[in-house]
């Protein structure tokens, strides 16, 4: 709700633009509330089958919402009025996981007290998103960098609310794939491809542990 206000000026606001974006999308597709590279929430659309993880959007991120609206997602109930639909469709959507998916991409104030984890995640942001564009110079030059980070964050004190058997394993493991990648870049014999797998691998475990601290258990 805090990025919706500060970035749509509101929910009434989004409503707005996200019935619009759905609106507009000639035949079948869909609507997407989506947060990009810099964590930063948007709006788009897409015919058919396709989504914002996609090459061939305009603009790609990872969706936390989408509304479909192919005709059969509504013609029994509301024929070819999608407006009644789209009206009708904001009674429904299940907000605690939107936010679920939302925090497991950006971490929240709640990590405040994790610092390290902060610290390791500003590096991971710097080097694994120019890496979604086939840049690979930033995790080149900072492969040590994302090493160190890692250490500091497996030898720090994980807090309280954080701290299971889980975490700790995903904590050590990203300590531990961070020596690989690191491993990888620093040969002359790696391929970019395998460094980008690596790295790729390597934001799955850090998500793996916002996902672990963001549950409600937690």
């Amino acid at each position: 709700m805090e990025a919706i206000q500060k970035q749509f000026g509101g929910l009434d606001s989004l409503k707005i633009q996200l019935n619009n974006a759905a609106m507009k999308q000639f035949g079948s597709g869909w609507a997407w509330l989506s947060v990009d590279s810099n964590n930063k929430l948007f709006i788009s659309s897409t015919p058919n089958q396709d989504n914002p993880l996609m090459d061939v959007v305009e603009k790609r991120g990872t969706p936390i919402l989408g509304i479909d609206v192919w005709e059969h997602a509504y013609y029994l109930k509301f024929q070819n009025k999608r407006a009644d639909y789209l009206n009708s469709i904001w009674t429904v959507l299940n907000w605690d996981e939107i936010s679920r998916r939302y925090e497991s991409i950006v971490p929240k104030g709640k990590f405040d007290d994790w610092q390290e984890l902060k610290d390791f995640h500003k590096v991971m942001s710097q080097t694994f998103h120019p890496s979604e564009k086939g840049d690979l110079g930033p995790i080149k030059s900072r492969s040590g960098e994302m090493v160190q980070a890692a250490e500091k964050l497996a030898k720090a004190k994980i807090p309280a609310e954080f701290d299971n058997k889980e975490v700790r394993a995903a904590v050590k493991k990203l300590e531990s794939d961070s020596k690989k990648l690191h491993k990888l870049v620093t040969s002359k014999k790696s391929s970019d491809s395998a460094i980008t797998k690596s790295l790729n691998d390597l934001h799955d475990v850090f998500h793996k542990i916002i996902g672990l601290c963001t549950h409600e258990e937690h």
